[in-house]
Parts: structure tokens; C-alpha cells; sequence
């Protein structure tokens, strides 16, 4: 990072405002003082810098970009051996520290606290759509390395301005995993039943990490105690108080994948879920060679035997996972085909009439529901898969032009 980076990153101590309070009532109970890395005047001036800081071509974010229980996790974690010996080495690893390690989150409210200037329970979810641009550089410009950056937003929209910022984004993994797997995946994570993951995974401009539009602090600790009982008042105050993830636009199974992986983008290589599981050299090997990774086929080999699902299955039970949400397990079964155990036949029936488009262009209709998929062509007009409102990600000339502009000055940066 030089100089002008870390200025723009960074603000020193003594340049910033004098420490003010901020006592917000939402009733009984009584919001604390604002943290003092939040600074309206510091924020203004971060602002002004990013807005006009241009950001070198390997500096751009990658992308690790799924809809939930698709397999977002194992690959970071595959990503992180890679880049560690150690962990290819030494099998006596801790689960959730290493995932924590293994690629940042563009979503965290801390970096829009920071660039507004004020706690996130006063962030609009307006402000949230508009910043995310200048948060998504904020994050690219403040790392000295590679940045992997896990995302469960789609490649869309919201409020006007695009989720996935194309002057950051130097290139994407997409991970992909048949819907009808996902189903009841999803079901456990988010402590629902099967109809309920089906409903969720069809609903359109579907948000994750959702949040009431007042804050009101006496109903964010009830949640929170409700949510896990054993907590103390205490305990629970502080979980409501911490800033969290943003709101998230990811839209249904569909649009999530049609968002990423419906126009050719030379930047973008997809992933199928069932290839990593059952061809996992070639698949991981060849996503290296996308990322222009510098190691072999065999360092590939050895740290995907690392992070086998079975290896970390067994980690997650010994030592538990601070990534899970719901459930008896977030490294739940990691199989291909379960669903045939666990859904109805009516079940599988729905989610092949809410995705059928998508679960085409990725082979994922069965066999025996080919004559439904068949009915369906002929049935329904089917819409555009990159003219989704609000949720496409049709990209225009100029954004093309940019694109190829961007990759030209990375390609003469490796050459030397």
C-alpha cells in the first residue's frame, strides 16, 4: 500500500474531530455513545477521497459470490489452505478461525459507519444501496494483498445503484449448487421447514439480513434473547448494538444466478457444487488458473484433501462453528442427491416450476421430472435471463469498454 492509499484508508488520530456524545431514545431503553471511530467530519472527508480515488487494476476485489448453502465456505477455506502450507500440513487447525481468515466480507455495517459517520441504526437502507460502491473501494484499497471478498449479494441493483461495484470487481468465482439440494440446506440454516425454503428461494428482490425500518432497542434485545435464551440482559444489548451485516439484496434462486453467470463476462468463472465434489482436483484447478493463482496442480491437490467436507464436518462437530445460524449442523451433509430423501415429489415439483430456466442451463432437471421441464417450455413465455428488474446486471457499452480497459492495464502490470 503506498503513501496516497493509506492516507485514504487511514486518518490519523490527531486529525479528527473532538469525541461528541449522541443519546438517542427509542423509549425505556437508552441508545449508548456513539463509538469513537465514528466521526461525521473524518467520514465527510473519506468520502470526498473515495469518490475520486482511482483504483488500480490489481487492486480490484475478487469475488467468491454464491446464493446461501451452495458451497461458499468450503471453497474459502480451500482458498486459504492453498495460500497456507501450514494448514495443508498440520491437520490440528481451528475451524472458525480459519474461516474467518479466509476472504473479507463487503457487508459488514462497520465500513458504512465509517464512511457516514454514524452508528448503523441510523443508516437508511437507502444509504446503505448508495455507499456501497465507495465501502466496496474502501475495502480494496486498505489490503496489501490479494482480497477475497465473500458475497451473497446478487450482481444487480438496489436504490439505483449497482450491488457490485464494476470498478472494484477485478474478477469472480460463482459458485452454483442445484437448487433442489440448496432447498432443505437452507431449511436448517435459517430454521425453517421445507415449504418455507421453497417459498423463500422462489420470492423475488429477496433480502437477507433484513432489519426493522426504526430502530428500537428494547425489541432488538428481545429478538436477540428470544433467538438464544441463555443469554444475560447484558449480552444481549451488546449483540443488539453491534453493527452486523447490512440488508442484502440477493432476489430469488433464479435471479441470483442469472445475475451472475446469464452474460458472458470474461471476468466471471462459474463453479458447479456437484463438480467440486465429485471431480474436485480439476474443478479447484481450474478456478486457480482463472485467479492466476501461482501454484501447481499438486499444491491444489494436497489443500483440497485439507479441507475435505468430511474433515471439516468432523472439526465443526469437535470444536463447533461461529458461522452457523440454525440447525443441528452448518456443515450439514454436503451431499449431492439428498434431496431424493428429504422432499416430497410435490416438493421437487415446485422448485423445478419456480427455477426450471436455471436448473436447464446448469443440468440439474432430473430424469424422471424431464417431461414437467418439457411442459413448462412449452407452456410459459420465459423471461429474459439478464432483463430482470432491478435485479439484471445487462451491462452496457461503456461498462464493456471499462472492462477491457481494466484487463489491458492488468495484463501489461504481469507482463512487467
Amino acid at each position: 500500500m503506498d503513501a496516497q492509499e493509506k492516507e485514504l484508508a487511514t486518518k490519523a488520530a490527531s486529525e479528527a474531530a473532538p469525541e461528541e456524545t449522541s443519546e438517542v431514545s427509542t423509549g425505556a431503553a437508552e441508545l449508548p455513545e456513539i463509538p469513537d471511530y465514528i466521526r461525521p467530519e473524518v467520514a465527510e472527508d473519506l468520502r470526498r477521497r473515495l469518490s475520486v480515488a482511482a483504483l488500480p487494476p490489481e487492486k480490484g476485489l475478487i469475488y467468491l459470490a454464491s446464493f446461501p448453502k451452495s458451497g461458499n465456505t468450503w471453497t474459502r477455506l480451500f482458498l486459504f489452505a492453498l495460500f497456507n502450507p501450514m494448514v495443508r500440513e498440520d491437520a490440528n487447525f481451528n475451524l472458525s478461525d480459519i474461516a474467518g481468515r479466509a476472504g473479507q466480507m463487503d457487508v459488514t455495517f462497520h465500513l458504512f459507519e465509517r464512511i457516514l459517520g454514524k452508528p448503523h441504526y441510523e443508516i437508511s437502507d437507502q444509504e446503505v444501496a448508495q455507499t456501497m460502491p465507495l465501502a466496496q473501494k474502501l475495502l480494496a484499497i486498505q489490503q496489501d494483498k490479494k482480497v477475497f471478498v465473500k458475497t451473497h449479494l446478487c450482481n444487480g441493483a438496489w436504490h439505483g445503484t449497482r450491488t457490485i461495484g464494476l470498478d472494484t470487481f477485478r474478477s469472480a468465482v460463482y459458485i452454483v449448487r442445484n437448487p433442489l439440494d440448496v432447498t432443505p440446506s437452507f431449511a436448517s440454516h435459517m430454521n425453517t421447514d421445507i415449504d418455507g425454503s421453497i417459498a423463500a428461494m422462489a420470492q423475488p428482490a429477496h433480502f437477507i439480513g433484513g432489519r426493522p425500518k426504526k430502530f428500537d432497542l428494547e425489541a432488538a434485545i428481545a429478538a436477540e434473547k428470544k433467538k438464544r435464551p441463555e443469554l444475560t440482559d447484558e449480552e444481549a444489548r451488546e449483540k443488539a448494538l453491534a453493527p452486523g451485516q447490512i440488508p442484502q439484496l440477493m432476489g430469488s434462486w433464479s435471479e441470483h444466478v442469472s445475475s451472475w453467470t446469464a452474460e458472458p463476462d470474461p471476468r466471471v468463472i462459474y463453479m458447479r457444487y456437484e463438480d467440486m465434489k465429485h471431480d474436485p482436483a480439476e474443478t479447484f484447478h481450474r478456478t486457480a488458473m482463472h485467479l492466476g493463482l501461482p501454484f501447481s496442480r499438486d499444491d491444489v491437490i494436497a489443500a483440497e484433501a485439507a479441507v475435505k467436507f468430511d474433515k471439516i464436518q468432523a472439526k465443526e462437530k469437535d470444536q463447533g462453528f461461529k458461522e452457523k445460524m440454525g440447525g443441528e449442523a452448518f456443515f450439514r451433509k454436503g451431499k449431492t442427491g439428498s434431496w431424493k430423501e428429504e422432499m416430497t415429489e410435490e416438493q421437487v415439483r415446485r422448485v423445478i416450476r419456480n427455477h426450471h430456466q436455471q436448473m436447464r442451463r446448469f443440468d440439474y432437471i432430473p430424469e424422471d421430472f424431464k417431461d414437467l421441464d418439457e411442459q413448462l417450455q412449452k407452456n410459459s413465455k420465459q423471461f429474459a435471463m439478464d432483463g430482470i428488474t432491478g435485479v439484471g446486471r445487462k451491462l452496457s457499452y461503456a461498462d464493456k469498454l471499462r472492462i477491457k480497459r481494466n484487463q489491458k492495464k492488468h495484463k501489461k502490470l504481469q507482463n512487467g
